[in-house]
Order: structure tokens, then sequence, then C-alpha cells
């Protein structure tokens, strides 16, 4: 049985904003999102008492507020932010694929009813190495 953890709220609207690649925020903006990010998920995975892990797949979720046409690879910077902060938090050794196998960010299909609409959340699953990955 694989073991999995959900972490929520990771990156508020304004830090998705900020860290999307097409945009143009001043580099001590982006640093200090980046930042943000990286602590919160390092204390949600501390309060979660996430175990260490020796591979992890690391997934990150955007449940969209409309229905609007979204970029899913806008995320990757807060995926990376995300990965720091497992790292951070004693789960992983490094954020490099001998220790996780990072996964596209996933864009749910849009609910309103959903309680964590307009939000991004983390899963963290314990997973097997591939024998090809050095």
């Amino acid at each position: 049985m694989t073991r999995e953890w959900r972490l929520e709220q990771v990156a508020t609207m304004r830090e998705r904003v900020i860290l999307n690649p097409n945009g143009r925020a001043h580099w001590h903006t982006k640093a200090t999102a980046t930042a943000n990010v990286r602590q919160r998920v390092a204390a949600l995975c501390r309060a979660a008492r996430i175990p260490r892990l020796d591979y992890a797949e690391i997934e990150l979720h955007l449940a969209p507020p409309t229905r609007a046409k979204r970029d899913a690879v806008n995320l990757c910077l807060v995926l990376k932010a995300s990965e720091d902060g497992v790292r951070d938090a004693g789960v992983i050794d490094d954020d490099t694929p001998q220790h996780i196998r990072p996964l596209m960010p996933v864009i749910d299909v849009c609910d309103r009813n959903n309680p964590a609409t307009g939000t991004t959340y983390l899963i963290i699953r314990e997973a097997v190495r591939d024998p090809e990955v050095a």
C-alpha cells in the first residue's frame, strides 16, 4: 500500500501570479514569494508528520475558481519551491531524480461546490525508484 499525504493551501493566488514564468515581477518580489511557498510547504510537511522517504512523487494541483483556460506549465515555479520545501522539512534527502519523481502540475476540473476551489494543494506519495535512474 502506497502512503500519500495531501497538503492544502500551498500557494496563494498572489504567489501563483508572481511565480508565473510569463510574469514580469521584480526579482525581490519573486524571491519573497518563492521563500514564502517554500517555508509554508516545509511547515505543512512537519505538521503532517510526514516521515523521511527514500523516494517520493510530488504532484501540485490547482483547483481553479472558474472554467477559464489555464496552462499547467505556468505552475512549475510553484512546484519547484514546493519541492524545496519538502526537502527543507527533511522528507527527502535532495530534490534530484535520485530522490523524487516530480510530476507535471495538474489543473483540476472546475467545481464551484468544492471548498478547495481557487487553491493549490500538494500530494506527496511514497514511490519506488525507477531502476534506470542512477
